[in-house]
C-alpha cells in the first residue's frame, strides 16, 4: 500500500525528496532529529515521534513493516 500511495503522489510532487525508500526516509527522519528537519529536542516519547509524522507513505510503510494486517476485524 505504501508503494502504491507513493507512486500516486509522485505525479504531483510538492518538493524533491532525498530518499529512495520509505525505510531510508524513516531512518533519516529519526537520525536528523536535531538536524535537517529543524527539530530542537530528542527527548520525546515514541508516541510523540509517531504523532509528528506528516508523510502518509512513511506512516503506511511503518504499519506494513510492523506487521499490521491490511484489514482488521471490527
Amino acid at each position: 500500500m505504501a508503494d502504491s500511495l507513493e507512486r500516486a503522489l509522485a505525479s504531483t510532487p510538492v518538493r524533491p525528496v532525498w530518499y529512495e525508500t520509505q525505510k531510508q526516509h524513516w531512518e533519516g527522519w529519526l537520525r536528523e532529529y536535531d538536524g535537517a528537519y529543524g527539530r530542537s529536542a530528542w527527548d520525546r516519547t515514541a508516541e510523540s515521534v509517531y504523532n509528528h509524522i506528516q508523510c502518509a507513505p512513511m506512516l503506511l510503510w511503518l504499519a506494513e513493516a510492523g506487521g499490521i494486517p491490511r484489514r482488521t476485524s471490527r
